[in-house]
C-alpha cells in the first residue's frame, strides 16, 4: 500500500518542521530520511518541495501536497525518464503541469547517483530564465532547490558558484539543470536524460525540426501544452493512439470538481450509452453551450470568460482553441469529419524525369506525394475542379497544394503538398489534367503562380484555366486577370465558400486541409483571417479556390463548348440577317452558371484562357467581331 503523507496547509507544514528539527539533531534519522527522498518521488515532494502561487494571498508560498492525480502524473513522468520513452502531456490550465516535471527533474538532478542532466525548453527565452521572475522553468527549479535542507543539496553547492543563467550545475556529479528557448537547432548541443518541451503546441515554425532534433539528444522528450489548433507536431503526437500520453482534464482536480455534474438529460452531441465522467467529457461541438460534463466552478467560468477560451483552457479542444474562423456550425463539421478521416486509395510519386506518376507506397508523412480517392476508371467523365496555391519557395514556409475538388459529390478526389517550384508544378498540373481531362483549373496568381499559369497556357497548352473579373466602375468596363488573386475582398469570398460548403455538410475533405482550417483564426482586431502563428493556410486557400472554381464552372465541359461562326462587324452589315441564334460559347456557359448559383443581375464570372490567342476566348471574340 503506497505512503500516505499530509496535505493540510497546516498539518503539512508541522509535519516537515518535525522531519527537519529530528534530522538535524539525528545524523541517523538524517541519513533514513535522505534515503527516503531518493526512493520515493512523492516523499520528496509532500516533505520538501515548495511552490508558488500568488493567488493564495498569505499563502502564497505553498508546500507542494500533491493531490491524486498528480500522485499518478508523477509517477509516470519517473517511470518514462527512468525506462527512457517520450510521453506527451496534454491539459486543461493550471494543473501544476510544469512544477510537477521540473520537481521530478529536481529530484532527479540532487541524487548523488549522477547520470542526471536535464533540458528546460520553451517557445520563447523570457519564458526559459530570468532571475526572479518565477514564470520562468529556470526560476521554478530554483524555487525548489534553494528550499531544501542543506544535506540535500548536492555537497558543495553554491548559489554564487554553481547557480547560472540558463544552467544550474550539480558539483557532486557534474549533473546540470540547461535552460533553451525556441530555435531550429533545439537540444542539438549535448545528451541529456530527458527534455522537457514546455508550452509546445504554440511553438512558431520550429516544431517539426526541434521534435526530430531532440529524440537524438535524449529517449525521453516530454512535450506539455494546451490546445491551440488541430495542426503541428505536438497534436500529431497526442493523436497518435499508439504512443502513451497523459491527460490531465480540469475535472481531475479536487477544488475545481466540487459539484460535479453531467447535463441530464444527455445533450444530443452524446450518444445515448456513452459515460459522461473524468475522461469522457463530450465538448459541444458547436462551441455554444461548453462540455458535457460541469460544476460549480466550471459554470463561473462559463459565465465570465468567451466559448474559445474554455475551448482551449479548459476543455482541451483543439478544434475550438483560439478564435477560429470556423466555428459554430462550421465548426462542428469539422469536427465531425476530423472523428472519420478518408485514407487515400492510392499514392503516387512524381518523376519528373520521365513526367509519369508512379504509383508507391503511402510514406508516413506523405509531402511531395500525390494522393487520391475514388475509382480511376471514371475518371475519364469525372468533372472536377483542380485548384493550387503556389508558394513563394521560402525555407519553413507554406507548401505548394494541389486539391481536386469531384464536383458531383463536392469531396476531395486527389491532393498534392509539397515544396516544388512553378516549372514543376505546371508539370504536375498537366499530368492532372490528362488523368482528369474534364477539369477546370484554378491558379492562385500572387506571386510565381502567375508563371505557372503561362506555362500551362503557352507551352502545355491546357485550355480550360481559370480567369479573374476585374471591374471598372468609372467607365463600367470589365477586364480579367490570369487565374486568382488573392486579397482582403477575395479572402473573404474563399473563406465565404468554405464556411458554407461546411455547414451545407455535402462532402468531405482529407485531415491536414481540416487541421489548417482549425489553426485560421481571427487576429486581434478580429477583421482579419489568416493562419495563427506558426501554422500554414495553403490547404485553405487552395480548397477555397476549387470551391470557387466549382460555383462558377459550367458542368458539362466537352460536350457543350462550341464556338460559332465568328463574322466581323462589315460582314455582318452586309448580309442583312441576323441568322440563326449562335450555339452558347464556353464564356457565356459560365455566366449563365456563375449567374444562376449566385443569383446576381449583373455580369461578371471567371473565364476560361485561349491559349493560342494568349487573352480570354470572350476577348478574343470580341476583338475580332469588332473588326480590331
Amino acid at each position: 500500500m503506497p505512503a500516505t503523507y499530509p496535505k493540510d496547509f497546516k498539518t503539512n507544514l508541522a509535519w516537515r518542521a518535525k522531519i527537519i528539527r529530528k534530522a538535524n539533531r539525528d545524523q541517523l534519522y538524517r541519513l533514513k530520511i535522505r534515503k527516503l527522498y531518493f526512493l520515493d518521488p512523492l516523499f520528496a515532494f509532500n516533505a520538501f518541495f515548495f511552490t508558488y502561487d500568488p493567488r493564495e494571498h498569505r499563502k502564497h508560498q505553498q508546500p507542494f501536497c500533491t493531490y491524486e492525480f498528480q500522485d499518478i502524473t508523477i509517477h509516470k513522468m519517473v517511470d518514462a525518464i527512468t525506462r527512457g520513452y517520450d510521453l506527451p502531456l496534454e491539459k486543461s490550465r493550471d494543473m501544476g503541469a510544469s512544477w510537477m516535471i521540473i520537481g521530478v527533474y529536481v529530484w532527479f538532478w540532487t541524487n548523488p547517483e549522477g547520470g542526471a542532466d536535464f533540458l528546460l525548453g520553451s517557445r520563447v527565452e523570457k519564458y526559459v530564465d530570468e532571475k526572479g521572475n518565477i514564470r520562468t522553468l529556470m526560476e521554478k527549479a530554483r524555487y525548489i532547490i534553494n528550499r531544501l535542507p542543506r544535506w540535500l543539496k548536492p555537497k558543495g553547492y553554491s548559489l554564487r558558484t554553481h547557480d547560472n543563467f540558463m544552467k544550474i550545475v550539480n558539483p557532486e556529479t557534474g549533473s546540470s539543470l540547461t535552460g533553451e528557448s525556441n530555435n531550429p537547432n533545439y537540444s542539438t548541443g549535448g545528451r541529456y536524460r530527458s527534455i522537457l518541451l514546455d508550452e509546445f503546441p504554440k511553438w512558431d515554425y520550429t516544431d517539426y525540426s526541434a521534435w526530430g532534433d531532440s529524440g537524438d539528444a535524449s529517449p525521453c522528450r516530454i512535450p506539455i501544452g494546451t490546445p491551440f489548433g488541430a495542426a503541428g507536431q505536438y497534436y500529431d503526437l497526442i493523436t497518435d493512439d499508439a504512443k502513451p500520453k497523459i491527460t490531465l482534464h480540469w475535472s481531475l482536480h479536487p477544488k475545481k470538481c466540487i459539484g460535479l455534474y453531467c447535463i441530464w438529460p444527455k445533450p444530443p452531441w452524446v450518444p445515448k450509452d456513452a459515460e459522461v465522467d473524468e475522461t469522457h467529457w463530450w465538448r459541444d461541438p458547436s462551441r455554444t453551450v461548453g462540455s458535457a460534463l460541469r460544476s460549480e466552478w466550471y459554470d463561473q467560468e462559463w459565465a465570465r470568460r468567451t466559448p474559445s477560451e474554455i475551448a482551449q483552457n479548459l476543455d482541451i479542444d483543439y478544434i475550438g482553441a483560439g478564435n477560429p474562423v470556423f466555428d459554430g456550425q462550421a465548426g462542428a463539421r469539422i469536427d465531425q469529419l476530423m472523428r472519420d478521416p478518408h485514407l487515400p486509395d492510392r499514392c503516387f510519386a512524381v518523376d519528373f524525369l520521365t513526367n509519369k506518376l508512379i504509383e508507391s507506397p503511402l510514406p508516413r508523412e506523405p509531402i511531395g506525394y500525390y494522393l487520391e480517392w475514388g475509382d480511376p476508371d471514371i475518371f475519364i467523365e469525372l468533372q472536377v475542379a483542380i485548384a493550387t496555391d503556389v508558394a513563394e519557395g521560402k525555407e519553413d514556409g507554406d507548401f505548394t497544394v494541389v486539391k481536386i475538388l469531384d464536383r458531383t459529390s463536392r469531396s476531395l478526389i486527389g491532393t498534392y503538398a509539397g515544396r516544388i517550384d512553378e516549372v514543376g508544378l505546371a508539370q504536375l498540373l498537366g499530368l492532372l489534367g490528362k488523368r482528369f481531362p474534364r477539369y477546370w483549373l484554378g491558379i492562385e496568381t500572387n506571386g510565381p503562380g502567375l508563371a505557372t499559369f503561362d506555362i500551362c497556357a503557352s507551352q502545355l497548352q491546357m485550355p480550360y484555366l481559370f480567369m479573374m473579373p476585374k471591374y471598372d466602375v468609372s467607365n463600367a468596363s470589365v477586364s480579367y486577370i490570369k487565374g486568382w488573386r488573392t486579397n482582403v475582398s477575395s479572402k473573404r469570398v474563399l473563406v465565404s465558400g468554405i464556411r458554407e460548403w461546411l455547414i451545407e455538410a455535402e462532402g468531405w475533405t482529407d485531415q491536414r486541409c481540416l487541421r489548417e482550417m482549425t489553426t485560421f483564426v481571427r487576429d486581434a482586431t478580429g477583421k482579419k483571417a489568416e493562419a495563427k502563428s506558426g501554422a500554414h493556410d495553403d490547404e485553405v486557400i487552395a480548397w477555397g479556390l476549387a470551391i470557387q472554381v466549382d460555383l462558377a464552372s459550367p458542368l458539362d465541359i466537352g460536350s457543350r463548348v462550341v464556338v460559332p461562326e465568328m463574322l466581323t462587324h462589315k460582314e455582318l452589315a452586309s448580309r442583312g440577317t441576323r441568322g440563326p441564334a449562335p450555339v452558347p460559347t464556353t464564356e457565356e456557359l459560365c455566366f449563365q452558371q456563375a449567374l444562376a448559383k449566385q443569383g446576381m443581375q449583373h455580369q461578371g464570372d471567371l473565364l476560361h484562357f485561349d491559349s493560342q490567342a494568349n487573352c480570354s476566348k470572350f476577348e478574343y471574340l470580341t476583338q475580332d467581331l469588332l473588326g480590331i
